[in-house]
Parts: C-alpha cells; structure tokens; sequence
C-alpha cells in the first residue's frame, strides 16, 4: 500500500485517487489532430509544478500542464485563471480514535481547518482567552496551551484545571462550542476524516495508518484550496506540529512529501488556478489561538464518532458548534462534503452500514 515514490526532485507520496466530478468533463484538444482527449487527473506529472521565485522577487506560478495526444502529440493544457481578492490561513489540528467492534479494530482519524474574517480575529481571540482564563484564574492564557484532551481527561482532584466535576466540565466545553457557534460564519471550519478497518498483521496496520494521515492531509489541501479558489481566495495553511518543536519550528517531512506528491498531480495544479499556494507550515503545538479552536472541534469530532459507533451517551455533540463543511469517504471510496453540523456528518458513516 505504500505510496511514497523516488522522484526527480526528492521522494514524494502519490495524491489520492479522488476526482473532482467537476474535472471529469474536461477534455484536452489537440490543435495537430484536433482528437478530444480525457485527462488523466490522477497520472503523475514528470516534474512537479511548483511555483519559482524570479531574481527580480516576482514569483512565476504553473498555468500549465502536459496532456498526451492519441496521435502522440504532447498537448500544453492552459488552466483557466480565477481572480484573486485575497487570501486566508487556516489553522489545523488532527485526532485520532482506535476502537475495538465486532468486526474489527476502526481507526478513525480526522483533521480540522480553522480560519477567520479579520474583522472578526481581535474579538475572537480575546473571548478565547477569556474563556481559558476561567480554567487558570491565576496564569496568563497566552503562557499555555489548551488541550481538550488533557482538559477532558484530567480528574478533578489534580486541580490543574478549575474544574471540580465532570458537570463542570461539561458545562465549560459547552461554553468553548457556544462560543464557536456564535461566531460563525465570521469562522469558518471544515473537518476531514475517515474511518478504517484494521488488519491484525502489525507491518501492515502500520502502513494502513500511516496511509490514512496522508491521505486525510492530501483531502484537507485539495478540498480547502478547491473551497478557497472557488470564492476568489488564496489560501495557507499552518498545523499543529505532531512532534515536539520545543527548541524551534520543525517541518514535518512525510507533510512535504504528501505536498509534493500533489505538486506532480493535474488536479492540484488545476485547482490552484494561477495562485501562489505554499506547502503548509507545521509549528509548535498551540501557538495560535486557532490551532487550540482545531483542536478543540478534532477532539469533539472524535470523540463523538467513538461514543455512538460504541452506542455509548454523548457528552458534548458537534451539533453545538454549529454547521461547518464536513467531508468523509463513503463505503464506495467517493469523498463528499457538504455544510452540516457535525452530528448530522457522523451520522452519514452510519447510515451507509
């Protein structure tokens, strides 16, 4: 299952092999033989099409890509050019759940994207900060991080927390998923997940996990940018770093390599539509503010999947943050989403049972 590749100008990892339904139509005329011909989305491009700085500092971005005639012609596909009225970063957090069912161990594994309208960024941080201000009255919100994992699981007797039973701590997350909620759609998130069954063979679950994370992260990148450039807009994306990057900002590599793995891919490059877009940035674990809202959505979305897959009581539904845009793969292998709230999204996996 592996799906990392010895390129040209360093390994990468194939893109998934996910079609936009848009894409599908599209054909390439050859001006030699005028044949239409189908492009393939998913076939690897020799080379990635990267964006290059000029020595004059402007910066040359792919409005191309090759496509093979039937008459052997090499065919220059022109993309066609989208406005640019802006740009957005989105803020990403993942979670990870492993629960045992009759039918086997599920991994379900999810990332979450977090962006704001600027108008909106001043206020937001400060109702976040208020609201971890009531966990440590006595510390500065921007001296730590909030971890909705932590924060859930941490008993009451430890004090860490100003939490003192698990009814104040419900009513404490609910407050965290109001606050979400009422600042849509000036926020805007999008979650990404997948649920698998896993093999018992420990080399090979290992490979299927691994398999899954990259191919959430490559979803992630495609549908935001596809999201983003529909609506005239650039896109950055920043993660929270799985590793600790205590001593400085640390790239994660199998992210690089999932990103130029996209760069060899026509729908990537499609998608971008003439903008600028950089390989995402991974930074120390909650540094912004919107990285500990990812993370919080991430942990509630997980959560929620274990809890009714499990047939166990829910204690914070997604419902309460409001409707954002959630995407899934169906029993078929075909990505969708749609804006819903996140209950409604976890109820699709199991409406296809």
């Amino acid at each position: 299952m592996s799906t990392r590749i010895k390129g040209i100008v360093g390994p990468y990892r194939k893109s998934p092999g996910l079609i936009l339904e848009e894409l599908l139509a599209i054909r390439a005329v050859c001006e030699k033989c005028n044949t239409q011909n189908k492009i393939d989305w998913n076939e690897d491009l020799e080379h990635p099409r990267q964006p290059i700085v000029a020595d004059d500092g402007r910066i040359w971005v792919p409005v191309s890509f090759p496509v093979s005639c039937v008459c052997g012609e090499i065919i220059d596909y022109q993309i066609k050019e989208k406005p640019r009225q802006g740009g957005r970063t989105f803020y990403g957090d993942e979670a990870h759940r492993l629960i045992k069912t009759t039918e086997g161990e599920i991994s379900f594994f999810c990332i979450t994207l977090v962006g704001i309208h600027p108008d909106l960024r001043e206020g937001f941080e400060a109702a976040v900060s208020a609201l971890k201000q009531t966990l440590k009255p006595d510390q500065d919100p921007k001296e730590w991080t909030y971890h909705a994992t932590d924060i859930w699981s941490t008993h009451p007797d430890q004090r860490k927390y100003n939490l003192i039973s698990v009814p104040e701590k419900i009513s404490h997350m609910k407050s965290f998923a109001k606050l979400i909620r009422d600042a849509k759609p000036q926020i805007t998130t999008m979650n990404f997940s997948s649920a698998i069954i896993l093999p018992d063979e420990k080399a090979e679950r290992k490979e299927m996990l691994n398999f899954q994370r990259d191919d959430i992260l490559k979803q992630a990148t495609l549908t935001s940018l596809e999201i983003l450039r529909n609506n005239s807009m650039g896109i950055n994306w920043i993660y929270d770093n799985i590793k600790d990057t205590t001593t400085g900002e640390r790239t994660e590599g199998w992210a690089d390599e999932c990103f130029l793995g996209l760069q060899h891919n026509r729908q990537f490059v499609y998608l971008t539509a003439y903008a600028n877009i950089a390989k995402p940035n991974f930074v120390r674990p909650g540094s912004h503010y919107l990285l500990e809202v990812a993370d919080f959505i991430s942990y509630w979305v997980a959560r929620e999947f274990f809890r009714s897959i499990s047939k166990q009581p829910i204690e914070i539904k997604c419902a309460l943050m409001g409707a954002g845009i959630y995407q899934w793969v169906d029993i078929n292998g075909n990505a969708e989403y749609t804006t819903c709230n996140g209950s409604d999204a976890i109820k699709r996996y199991f409406r296809q049972k």
